[in-house]
């Protein structure tokens, strides 16, 4: 929740959702679920991703403002603000996206990830007590850090790992 009302968090969210299908499957056999995920990671691939111009490329956004059906970060400054991306909920979906290609075989879940992981590799650097490998707010166009710090890397190391196991 923000001062200025309800936001939610699209990459976060979808990831979870994915993650919870490819959990749930071999256990279940259920696939009518699978076209539900399909849609929401349609959904964020065409709707919610940063513009290959920008400084953080081809991004999904972390967080849009309620009921918006285009993601562009949550337009609050003292959140994510207009084009602000988190880069572990980067990771998340990434890696979300890698299980769901590998679920499916569909080369755009794929496509997307590598996008998100050569951005990622891109933009990381060495961290310390004070900085992260990634920040955790970055405003996407420009590159400028809104956050500095997050103790959440292992998303992105596990969306590498996936990668390189597919070589």
């Amino acid at each position: 929740y923000t001062p200025n009302g309800c936001w939610f968090n699209p990459a976060g969210l979808f990831s979870m959702l994915t993650d919870s299908l490819i959990r749930y499957y071999p256990y279940s056999g259920d696939s009518t679920l699978i076209p539900v995920v399909q849609e929401v990671l349609d959904y964020i691939l065409a709707n919610g991703t940063t513009p290959a111009n920008f400084d953080w490329p081809n991004m999904p956004y972390a967080s849009a403002p309620q009921g918006s059906t285009t993601y562009s970060g949550d337009g609050d400054p003292d959140i994510d603000g207009v084009n602000g991306i988190e880069p572990d909920k980067d990771g998340e979906i990434g890696y979300a996206l890698i299980k769901f290609y590998e679920m499916t075989g569909n080369g755009v879940y794929r496509d997307a990830a590598i996008n998100i992981a050569n951005t990622l590799a891109s933009k990381i650097r060495t961290g310390d007590a004070t900085r992260s490998p990634w920040p955790f707010r970055v405003d996407a166009q420009t590159g400028a850090i809104r956050e500095e710090y997050t103790a959440h890397a292992v998303a992105p190391v596990k969306l590498f790992d996936e990668l390189i196991r597919l070589n």
